[in-house]
Protein backbone atom coordinates (compact mmCIF):
# COMPACT_ATOMS: atom_id res chain seq x y z
CA UNK A 1 0.00 0.00 0.00
CA UNK A 2 1.49 3.32 -1.18
CA UNK A 3 0.91 7.10 0.38
CA UNK A 4 -0.18 6.57 3.71
CA UNK A 5 -0.57 6.48 6.06
CA UNK A 6 -4.01 8.54 6.26
CA UNK A 7 -7.55 8.04 7.77
CA UNK A 8 -8.46 5.26 6.41
CA UNK A 9 -5.23 3.31 7.14
CA UNK A 10 -6.58 2.26 10.91
CA UNK A 11 -9.80 0.57 8.71
CA UNK A 12 -7.91 -1.33 6.55
CA UNK A 13 -5.67 -2.42 9.29
CA UNK A 14 -8.83 -3.79 11.15
CA UNK A 15 -9.37 -5.70 8.08
CA UNK A 16 -6.03 -7.25 7.84
CA UNK A 17 -5.88 -8.00 11.46
CA UNK A 18 -9.12 -9.85 10.48
CA UNK A 19 -8.29 -12.16 8.12
CA UNK A 20 -4.85 -12.77 9.21
CA UNK A 21 -2.56 -11.07 6.89
CA UNK A 22 0.38 -8.91 6.80
CA UNK A 23 0.98 -6.33 3.74
CA UNK A 24 3.49 -3.58 3.59
CA UNK A 25 3.16 -0.20 3.37
CA UNK A 26 5.54 2.57 1.62
CA UNK A 27 4.58 5.65 3.67
CA UNK A 28 5.29 9.34 2.78
CA UNK A 29 7.22 11.17 5.52
CA UNK A 30 4.49 14.17 6.05
CA UNK A 31 2.39 11.39 6.64
CA UNK A 32 4.30 9.41 8.77
CA UNK A 33 4.42 12.61 10.96
CA UNK A 34 0.54 13.16 10.78
CA UNK A 35 -0.27 9.67 11.57
CA UNK A 36 2.85 8.18 14.07
CA UNK A 37 0.33 5.94 15.95
CA UNK A 38 -1.05 4.31 12.61
CA UNK A 39 2.64 3.79 11.75
CA UNK A 40 3.50 2.09 15.08
CA UNK A 41 0.41 0.18 14.93
CA UNK A 42 1.08 -1.34 11.34
CA UNK A 43 4.50 -2.30 12.87
CA UNK A 44 2.92 -3.93 16.66
CA UNK A 45 0.84 -6.13 14.28
CA UNK A 46 3.23 -7.39 11.97
CA UNK A 47 3.24 -5.35 9.21
CA UNK A 48 6.38 -3.95 7.14
CA UNK A 49 6.67 -0.30 6.70
CA UNK A 50 9.16 0.62 3.52
CA UNK A 51 9.76 4.61 2.60
CA UNK A 52 8.15 6.31 -0.43
CA UNK A 53 9.44 9.64 -0.18
CA UNK A 54 9.19 12.86 1.49
CA UNK A 55 7.17 14.54 -1.56
CA UNK A 56 6.60 11.90 -3.71
CA UNK A 57 8.50 13.32 -6.41
CA UNK A 58 9.78 11.64 -9.64
CA UNK A 59 13.32 10.19 -8.44
CA UNK A 60 14.67 10.26 -11.69
CA UNK A 61 14.27 13.55 -12.10
CA UNK A 62 16.40 14.55 -9.21
CA UNK A 63 20.10 14.92 -8.25
CA UNK A 64 21.48 12.54 -6.48
CA UNK A 65 21.80 14.54 -3.66
CA UNK A 66 17.91 15.26 -3.76
CA UNK A 67 17.36 11.70 -3.95
CA UNK A 68 18.93 11.26 -0.39
CA UNK A 69 17.17 14.07 1.02
CA UNK A 70 14.07 12.17 0.37
CA UNK A 71 14.81 8.49 1.51
CA UNK A 72 16.30 10.05 4.94
CA UNK A 73 14.07 12.77 5.76
CA UNK A 74 11.35 10.11 5.46
CA UNK A 75 13.59 7.16 7.72
CA UNK A 76 13.94 10.19 9.82
CA UNK A 77 10.13 10.38 10.79
CA UNK A 78 9.56 6.45 10.76
CA UNK A 79 7.57 6.57 14.54
CA UNK A 80 7.52 3.27 16.65
CA UNK A 81 9.29 1.65 13.36
CA UNK A 82 12.57 0.15 12.21
CA UNK A 83 14.35 2.25 9.60
CA UNK A 84 12.88 1.60 6.45
CA UNK A 85 14.90 -1.00 4.31
CA UNK A 86 12.48 -0.74 1.35
CA UNK A 87 11.99 2.06 -1.10
CA UNK A 88 9.17 2.29 -3.69
CA UNK A 89 10.03 4.89 -6.33
CA UNK A 90 7.03 6.90 -6.57
CA UNK A 91 5.59 6.46 -9.97
CA UNK A 92 8.11 3.51 -9.89
CA UNK A 93 10.60 5.98 -11.67
CA UNK A 94 13.73 5.02 -11.21
CA UNK A 95 17.45 5.14 -13.05
CA UNK A 96 21.20 3.85 -12.83
CA UNK A 97 21.50 7.09 -10.23
CA UNK A 98 18.52 6.81 -8.02
CA UNK A 99 19.49 3.00 -7.91
CA UNK A 100 22.82 3.82 -6.80
CA UNK A 101 21.94 6.08 -3.72
CA UNK A 102 18.93 3.61 -2.81
CA UNK A 103 21.89 1.14 -2.68
CA UNK A 104 23.76 3.59 -1.00
CA UNK A 105 21.88 3.96 2.45
CA UNK A 106 21.66 -0.11 2.32
CA UNK A 107 17.44 -0.12 0.95
CA UNK A 108 15.89 -1.99 -1.88
CA UNK A 109 13.67 -0.43 -4.67
CA UNK A 110 10.54 -2.33 -4.72
CA UNK A 111 8.07 -2.29 -7.80
CA UNK A 112 5.04 -3.88 -8.12
CA UNK A 113 3.63 -5.98 -10.80
CA UNK A 114 -0.13 -5.48 -10.42
CA UNK A 115 -1.23 -2.04 -10.63
CA UNK A 116 -4.60 -1.61 -9.83
CA UNK A 117 -4.62 2.34 -10.87
CA UNK A 118 -6.51 2.89 -7.74
CA UNK A 119 -5.64 6.35 -7.62
CA UNK A 120 -7.02 6.88 -10.97
CA UNK A 121 -10.38 4.93 -11.08
CA UNK A 122 -11.49 5.57 -7.17
CA UNK A 123 -13.81 2.62 -7.59
CA UNK A 124 -13.98 -0.48 -5.85
CA UNK A 125 -15.28 -3.01 -8.10
CA UNK A 126 -12.91 -1.82 -11.17
CA UNK A 127 -9.61 -2.16 -8.28
CA UNK A 128 -10.51 -5.21 -7.51
CA UNK A 129 -11.46 -6.46 -11.00
CA UNK A 130 -8.02 -5.22 -12.16
CA UNK A 131 -6.19 -7.11 -8.99
CA UNK A 132 -7.23 -10.13 -9.63
CA UNK A 133 -6.98 -10.10 -13.56
CA UNK A 134 -3.42 -9.42 -12.93
CA UNK A 135 -2.10 -11.74 -9.82
CA UNK A 136 0.11 -14.46 -10.23
CA UNK A 137 2.01 -16.76 -7.89
CA UNK A 138 4.78 -13.79 -6.25
CA UNK A 139 2.34 -10.51 -7.26
CA UNK A 140 3.29 -7.66 -5.97
CA UNK A 141 -0.15 -5.77 -6.30
CA UNK A 142 0.27 -2.05 -5.66
CA UNK A 143 -3.12 0.02 -4.06
CA UNK A 144 -2.95 3.14 -1.82
CA UNK A 145 -4.33 3.19 1.39
CA UNK A 146 -5.39 6.91 1.59
CA UNK A 147 -8.17 5.95 -0.90
CA UNK A 148 -11.61 4.43 0.67
CA UNK A 149 -12.42 3.27 -2.35
CA UNK A 150 -9.49 0.95 -2.37
CA UNK A 151 -9.41 -0.18 1.35
CA UNK A 152 -13.02 -1.03 0.69
CA UNK A 153 -11.91 -3.43 -1.93
CA UNK A 154 -9.50 -5.28 0.24
CA UNK A 155 -11.47 -7.62 1.61
CA UNK A 156 -13.09 -8.98 -1.46
CA UNK A 157 -9.56 -9.25 -2.85
CA UNK A 158 -8.32 -11.31 0.26
CA UNK A 159 -11.27 -13.29 0.05
CA UNK A 160 -10.60 -14.56 -3.58
CA UNK A 161 -7.57 -14.98 -3.27
CA UNK A 162 -7.70 -16.88 -0.61
CA UNK A 163 -10.35 -19.18 -2.13
CA UNK A 164 -8.02 -19.43 -5.12
CA UNK A 165 -5.03 -20.73 -2.81
CA UNK A 166 -3.12 -17.47 -2.77
CA UNK A 167 -1.41 -17.15 0.59
CA UNK A 168 -0.32 -13.48 1.70
CA UNK A 169 3.48 -12.08 2.81
CA UNK A 170 5.03 -8.58 3.06
CA UNK A 171 7.46 -7.94 0.17
CA UNK A 172 10.36 -8.14 2.55
CA UNK A 173 9.39 -12.22 3.20
CA UNK A 174 8.56 -12.42 -0.75
CA UNK A 175 11.76 -11.18 -1.79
Amino acid sequence: FDDGPGPQTPQLLDTLKAKGVRATFFTIGPHVRSYPHVVARAVQEGHVVGNHTWNHPVLSKLAPQQVANELTSTNNVAAGAPSPILVRPPYGAKNPSVMSVIGQHGMVAVIWDVDTEDWKNRNSSISTQRALAGVKRGSIILMHDIHPTSVNAVPCILNTLKQQGYRFVTVQTLL
